[in-house]
């Protein structure tokens, strides 16, 4: 830019695409797979298939979403991963001890616990069916509760603000150095013997170094670097990041005298909890279909006996009751 323009521009296109980037990690801080969902509709909308194919990605796992969450069929794919990595190990620890397997009997073998967060699609039932179909019931899936993953989840609070930096410090080091490649181009040293690239040039080349197709192929990149950084012991520490989180957040703990008998009692407030709610849920079924079938008044009666209190115990309910009575001395 230069002072008078009446129009500034910018590096970055105006379509800043974006995607999804986690990891996959068990509790000894090993990294089981990388997951990256970029928003499209096709392949067209992944990295290109030279990068999708190099080695040094080998433990990535590309898919592509219109908007780029995780969805059913992204999440088996996981799974998929997963398990498959879960076998492996299995196979892996029984010929060290001098015990040959196939994949098949490691399957019959394995199996897994999958801590997942409460997102929509880990809690339907296709999906929990699906990891079922996909391990023959050895995998195991537990959900950290809703709204609960910024204290109970190992990647919200120990992994995603160091990642965060460090594919920001990588990506921005990169930029840096590209853009002082072209600097020197556009503006060499007075005595060099090469001529200035041309201003069009330039902007072109500026241009294409920030492309959506570009900074795709350099996603992966950034953040495989990211994971590596994570992935190495802590400074005067005999662990990774990683690592750490399970240990203050579920082993640690559960060291702690007294730890079972409070998850236990915190369980069977839970439990309570969910039994409730499904009572309320069938007592809403049970009015409505009174409402249009039966009597009312026999309907609350029983419903009191049974639950040994009034119904005005369940205010939200009380007016279903009164709507339901309406509709019924209506008809």
């Amino acid at each position: 830019m230069h002072k008078g323009d009446s129009e500034v521009k910018g590096s970055l296109a105006e379509d800043k695409r974006q995607y999804t980037g986690d990891i996959v990690h068990n509790a000894r801080g090993d990294v089981i797979a990388v997951q990256a969902i970029f928003a499209g509709k096709t392949t067209a909308s992944l990295p290109h298939a030279a990068v999708r194919k190099d080695p040094k990605f080998s433990h990535f796992l590309f898919s592509h979403t219109p908007n780029h969450w995780a969805s059913l069929q992204t999440s088996l794919e996981l799974a998929g991963r997963i398990w498959q990595w879960v076998v492996e190990e299995h196979k892996k620890d029984a010929e060290a001890k001098g015990e040959s397997i196939t994949t098949q009997e490691a399957e019959q073998r394995s199996q897994c616990v999958w801590m997942l967060d409460c997102w929509p699609v880990n809690t339907s039932q296709a999906f929990r069916e699906g990891v079922q179909k996909l391990g023959g019931g050895r995998i195991e899936i537990m959900y950290v509760p809703a709204e609960g993953t910024g204290r109970y989840q190992v990647n919200d609070t120990h992994m995603h603000k160091p990642m965060k930096w460090h594919a920001q410090v990588a990506s921005g080091r990169w930029f840096a150095s590209n853009m002082m490649f072209l600097n020197k181009k556009r503006f060499p040293r007075p005595d060099s013997s090469q001529p200035p690239m041309p201003p069009e040039q330039y902007e072109s080349s500026v241009r294409n170094l920030m492309s959506t197709t570009r900074l795709r192929n350099m996603a992966p990149v950034w953040l495989n670097s990211a994971v590596e950084h994570i992935s190495q012991s802590l400074p005067d520490e005999q662990r990774n990041i990683i690592k750490k989180g399970w240990d203050q957040l579920y082993l640690e703990p559960i060291g702690k005298e007294g730890f079972l008998e409070t998850a236990r009692a915190a369980h069977e407030v839970t439990m309570q909890e969910r039994r409730k709610e499904q009572d309320k849920l069938k007592f809403k079924e049970q009015t409505a279909w009174m409402a249009e079938h039966g009597n009312i008044d026999d309907f609350v009666a029983s419903w009191e006996r049974q639950e040994h209190q009034p119904l005005t115990s369940l205010a939200p309910e009380v007016l279903l009751v009164k709507d339901a009575e309406k509709i019924w001395h209506e008809r």
